[in-house]
């Protein structure tokens, strides 16, 4: 007897819970606060589109700028350097910069395997 009671009312709450979802979706519509206005829904979208794309335009803008940084700083190299000279230190960058991530030769180092306190066991970076 008390299973049968049991399962009827799972059967009555799994019931229940089913239909929830669609009050749940109505109230999530308007981003989660009830009693919106459409007007009040139409603009939350549009600052919210607003905000999306400036930051896009921020990112692009920051790329953009550390490309021109990286184009700088190599031309300055290249007028320093001979071109067997630049091309060995990019190589050297480049295997530095790999076996930072891990990626380089396996079993050389520890670098690239997590965070392990600070800028230790680094130089100076090279691009």
């Amino acid at each position: 007897m008390k299973t049968i009671l049991q399962l009827v009312f799972t059967a009555a709450t799994l019931f229940f819970i089913s239909f929830m979802p669609n009050q749940v979706a109505a109230q999530n519509r308007g981003g989660g606060i009830p009693d919106l206005t459409e007007e009040q829904r139409l603009e939350m979208r549009k600052l919210k589109d607003d905000h999306f794309l400036e930051r896009n335009r921020m990112d692009d803008r920051m790329r953009n700028d550390r490309m021109e940084m990286r184009k700088k700083y190599d031309q300055r190299l290249r007028s320093i350097l001979s071109e067997k000279q630049y091309y060995a230190f990019k190589q050297k960058a480049k295997n530095k910069g790999m076996k930072r991530q891990g990626q380089g030769r396996k079993g050389q180092g520890h670098k690239g395997q997590g965070h392990r306190g600070g800028r230790q066991g680094r130089g100076q970076r090279s691009f």
